[in-house]
């Protein structure tokens, strides 16, 4: 959790978002290769959990995690 004594966290625009990725990526480019037949992906989580509803996302992926 956020331990910030706030109500709620602020979203960050896309952009923002965007130049994280890049940040990252550039971070993590030294150590994996991206080229290649057997290249590294970054993807976002957005592409393959937007189809999912809560309870579908819990139960075919969630099962996967123990939380205590």
């Amino acid at each position: 959790g956020d331990p910030r004594p706030t109500a709620e966290r602020t979203l960050n625009d896309p952009a923002t978002i965007a130049e994280w990725v890049n940040r990252l990526r550039a971070q993590i480019e030294p150590f994996l290769d991206f080229e290649g037949p057997s290249a590294a992906r970054m993807v976002n989580n957005l592409d393959w959990t937007s189809g999912l509803s809560a309870i579908a996302f819990l139960r075919d992926i969630g099962k996967h995690f123990r939380v205590n």
